[in-house]
């Protein structure tokens, strides 16, 4: 039962976190999160949205605490959160985003973002949730995308633009476009 609660809780403060700005208040969320979801894996360790959950956690404390440098123990241990989810959820967009995002910032590292980052789309083509992570990790790995996941690359930073998102400048860029503007899903810009 503890392992339930912990479970519900650590993806709730996940969630939350994720919404908040770099400060004090995201910090201390990331820290509940992270205690819960460590936790819950002791009773659901199987449970790769858990898995998914702690990565994207570890990933927010390792590039954006308020020290503002990147950690690359948290980095490191986001990358093995990813990889678990991804294993332990082969379906999941999430997972596979999950494990692209620690993946493409990490040295040595791009292919594999590449093709986490590919069975994501494949999962789910456009998502608002998952676009600020995804497109993200697009934007690091860009010369390794074939011409399919950019297109929804771009696609997706129309989505997340028009739901307010901040982007990296290139994709903030290419927004700017009308055709992102239209919300037409299959209207997209022309590549950066």
């Amino acid at each position: 039962m503890q392992g339930a609660v912990s479970r519900a809780i650590g993806l709730s403060e996940a969630r939350m976190a994720a919404r908040l700005p770099i400060g004090a208040e995201r910090d201390g969320r990331l820290d509940r999160a992270q205690a819960s979801l460590t936790d819950a894996l002791s009773a659901h360790g199987g449970d790769g949205a858990v898995w998914a959950a702690l990565s994207h956690t570890r990933y927010l404390q390792a590039t954006s605490a308020e020290v503002r440098s990147v950690s690359p123990v948290l980095l490191a241990a986001a990358l093995d959160a990813g990889r678990r989810a991804a294993r332990l959820s082969p379906e999941s967009a999430e997972a596979h985003a999950r494990l692209a995002e620690a993946a493409s910032l990490t040295e040595g590292r791009a292919r594999e973002a590449a093709g986490a980052l590919g069975r994501s789309y494949a999962a789910t083509p456009l998502s608002e949730d998952l676009a600020p992570s995804r497109v993200s990790a697009a934007g690091r790995i860009w010369a390794l995308l074939d011409e399919h996941q950019r297109t929804l690359a771009l696609a997706e930073a129309c989505l997340a633009r028009r739901a307010g998102a901040a982007l990296a400048p290139v994709f903030a860029a290419v927004t700017l476009d009308p055709a992102c503007a239209s919300p037409d899903p299959n209207s997209s810009p022309q590549s950066p």
